[in-house]
C-alpha cells in the first residue's frame, strides 16, 4: 500500500476542495497542498466521479510526466468538466459526487490469456490508439476476461473481426491499482 488511511482521506479532501474552488470563481484561493510527502514526486493518477452510484466522470493516465500533486488537480478538473462521455459538472451536482482515486502501479505487458482485468487494470495499444479499463469498471459491470478484452478493443477503435491473436501491432500491458473513495 503506497497511501496510509489518514494519507488516503487527505488526497481525497484536497481533490473536493479543488472542485469547490473552481465553483467558488476566479478569486478562490487554490487549496493548500496536503502533508502528503508523495504529492512531490513524480507520480500519475485516474480521478472517478461517481453520482447516484453511476460515473459521472473518468479521466486519469499511467504514464508519469509531472507531480502527482499536478497530476491529481488536472485529473480531478478533467473528470468534471473535460470528460468527453459527460457533460460538466454543474454547482448544484457536487454535493452528490462521490469521488474516487486510484494511483497505477508500473505497466508490464501482459498477454491476453494471462490478463486478469477484474484484478489489474489494463492497457491496449494499437498502432496510434489506446484504451484503457481500471479493475473496478471491469468488475462493477460484470465483465469476463474476454468480454473486457472485446470491449477494450472497441474502446481503442477496433472492429470486433479483429482479436488480440490477429492484430501484431497490438500490445497489452497490466498494472496494480491503489484505490480509495470518498
Amino acid at each position: 500500500m503506497l497511501f496510509s488511511p489518514r494519507e488516503r482521506r487527505l488526497l481525497l479532501q484536497y481533490a473536493r476542495q479543488i472542485l469547490e474552488c473552481e465553483f467558488a470563481g476566479p478569486r478562490s484561493d487554490t487549496p493548500p497542498l496536503p502533508p502528503v510527502a508523495e504529492l512531490q514526486n513524480p507520480g500519475c493518477c485516474f480521478v472517478t466521479l461517481y453520482e447516484d452510484g453511476e460515473i459521472r466522470g473518468c479521466i486519469g493516465n499511467c504514464e508519469i510526466f509531472e507531480s502527482l500533486a499536478e497530476n491529481l488537480a488536472r485529473n480531478v478538473l478533467n473528470a468534471a468538466f473535460a470528460d468527453p462521455g459527460f457533460p460538466p459538472l454543474e454547482p448544484e451536482e457536487l454535493p452528490e459526487i462521490r469521488l474516487e482515486i486510484s494511483i497505477p502501479g508500473p505497466l508490464e505487458p501482459v498477454t491476453p490469456e494471462a490478463a486478469q482485468p477484474e484484478q489489474d487494470g489494463l492497457l491496449l495499444r494499437y498502432a496510434e490508439r489506446r484504451a484503457l479499463f481500471l479493475p473496478q469498471i471491469v468488475r462493477q459491470q460484470g465483465w469476463d476476461r474476454e468480454r473486457a478484452l472485446l470491449f477494450l478493443m472497441r474502446k481503442a477503435g477496433m472492429s470486433p473481426e479483429n482479436s488480440t491473436e490477429k492484430c501484431a501491432d497490438l500490445k497489452l500491458f497490466r498494472f496494480a491499482v491503489e484505490t480509495f473513495a470518498e
